[in-house]
């Protein structure tokens, strides 16, 4: 995220740029809720990137959970937020690929 890489923003700091984002009088947030859900998953795990919350809980709103590895594979060795539960960790999905060579 461009306020973590480029301003580098903390959890806590950027958790609060997000907030003020969301309660601004003059802004509208696209999917306003499911940013405000994401935040709240991203404060309690922040281990995940807020995309990754962002990316999960639009999921989740649209009935697209729970994700696998196959699906999230960025979720890989981190803790996966699937509906309003975490379960830890994900596992790793067997790999199907073969060697160019093959």
């Amino acid at each position: 995220m461009v306020l973590t890489s480029v301003y580098g923003l903390d959890t806590s700091a950027l958790a609060t740029a997000v907030e003020l984002l969301l309660n601004h009088r003059d802004l509208t947030v696209q999917d306003g809720n499911a940013v405000a859900a994401a935040l709240q998953q991203y404060r309690r795990r922040p281990a995940l990137s807020f995309s990754d919350c962002l990316v999960l809980e639009v999921a989740r709103q649209a009935g697209h959970l729970p994700l696998g590895p196959s699906i999230a594979p960025w979720t890989r060795g981190r803790t996966a937020v699937v509906g309003r539960e975490a379960r830890s960790p994900v596992p790793d999905e067997p790999s199907n690929r073969g060697s160019i060579d093959e």
